[in-house]
């Protein structure tokens, strides 16, 4: 988390409006894909409120499914790098939170047994190092402390839905009286709580008092009630520049759109694993797709669980190559020149694809990996189970047009 908003400029300009103008009573929905800063916001605006670090306020609560797997790894990689030093704090100070909260909530037990770890001991560990500045020494150095967060992190990153319990614990929050002006709540990733868990939030929504104020972030608006929108301040965030991207990480990444894809490529690898394995449907899989199990045998690499999200990924690497494929029609078509908005990889896709290929089908097939995107991603459903249906009508498409 960055000490401010990078890469908003509209978002950034509403927020100091509101701040201005001592906003009070609605709710605030920060919507946009994952990894642009939308929570990362919040937390900012809660500071600005609040006067300190929300993490370190009495007034100040949080729930949020993350990807702290992903995360955790990869601020622990970048200990010796100085400049990122004060995001590593922060998130740290937002990771013991989290911790906190999923103790209290029965989330995660006391004790990891399996895992010999001991979660109060690790908490007061992780605050101690924040309170007296040692900890990224110790990250660095304590290489037993950092395998511990890591197989802590995983735990928490196996959760999936908002709870009711914490809604109900919100809800009991701002009926109290605050220390200070405030009560602030942010809730991550809502359209990941139940249908239960959404109407019990109403309460929150319906009639919130002048020191309440409540953000909630979501990626698919869809999947939020409208009840819960009409009684919200919707803020669209935008998807990141490469610059905006190399703004926050204090360097020149790559071609990233997104905070998540470069923490994800750093770690895992993804970036090249995805568009290689893009690369392999479509010369090796798709065109021969009827002559054998090829299509089964590729679902199966991809979800061998080596990389985890890996089938997300895949489904992004797809919807990019339509996007680009989009693109490469709209240059011929048009007699346009824009080469530098192409991705590289993409760059060779035969010029038959591109002709025989309409807007229509494109729009139609990228419509299909969303469906499928979104089922795996936020219905827990089993890549083996709607994959082949979608590669299969890919590989269809794909065939008719190369002939």
């Amino acid at each position: 988390m960055q000490k401010s908003l990078v890469g908003q400029k509209h978002p950034s300009a509403l927020l100091q409006k509101l701040l201005n103008e001592d906003f009070q009573g609605r709710t605030l929905v920060f919507s946009g894909v994952p990894g642009c800063g939308k929570f990362t916001a919040g937390i900012l605006f809660a500071e600005k409120i609040l006067g300190k670090d929300p993490f370190l306020s009495p007034d100040f609560l949080f729930y949020r499914n993350d990807d702290f797997a992903l995360k955790t790894r990869y601020f622990i990689r970048n200990t010796a790098n100085e400049k990122l030093h004060e995001l590593v704090k922060r998130y740290f100070r937002y990771f013991l939170g989290r911790i906190s909260q999923a103790v209290f909530l029965g989330e995660i037990p006391d004790k990891l047994k399996e895992k010999k770890i001991d979660i109060a001991s690790i908490r007061e560990e992780l605050e101690t190092g924040i309170l007296n500045g040692g900890l990224i020494q110790r990250l660095g150095s304590d290489t037993a402390f950092a395998e511990k967060l890591q197989k802590i992190s995983d735990e928490l990153s196996k959760k999936q839905k908002i709870p009711i319990d914490f809604i109900r614990e919100a809800i009991e929050f701002h009926s109290r009286k605050s220390s200070g002006n405030r009560r602030i709540t942010i809730i991550g990733d809502f359209e990941n709580a139940t249908v239960q868990a959404q109407n019990s939030a109403l309460k929150l929504f319906e009639e919130p008092s002048p020191t309440s104020l409540i953000i909630i972030t979501v990626s698919d608006i869809g999947q939020v009630l409208p009840t819960i929108l009409s009684r919200s301040i919707v803020i669209k965030f935008d998807e990141l520049s490469p610059q905006s991207v190399k703004t926050i990480f204090f360097e020149n990444p790559g071609n990233y759109r997104s905070t998540l894809d470069l923490m994800n490529d750093e770690v895992y690898q993804f970036g090249t694993k995805r568009r290689a394995s893009v690369r392999e449907f479509f010369t090796k899989v798709a065109p021969q797709v009827q002559f054998g199990f090829e299509v089964f045998q590729f679902i199966d690499r991809v979800c061998d669980n080596s990389a985890p999200g890996m089938e997300i990924q895949l489904l992004e690497e797809i919807a990019n190559y339509f996007r680009n494929l989009h693109l490469l029609r709209q240059q011929i078509l048009h007699n346009i020149e824009i080469k530098n908005f192409i991705d590289i990889e993409y760059q060779d896709i035969s010029e038959t694809l591109i002709r025989k290929t309409t807007t229509a089908e494109i729009s139609e097939l990228s419509a299909e990996i969303e469906t499928v995107w979104k089922k795996v991603k936020y219905g827990n459903v089993s890549p083996q189970a709607v994959f082949p249906a979608l590669l299969l009508n890919i590989s269809r498409w794909y065939q008719k047009k190369i002939k």
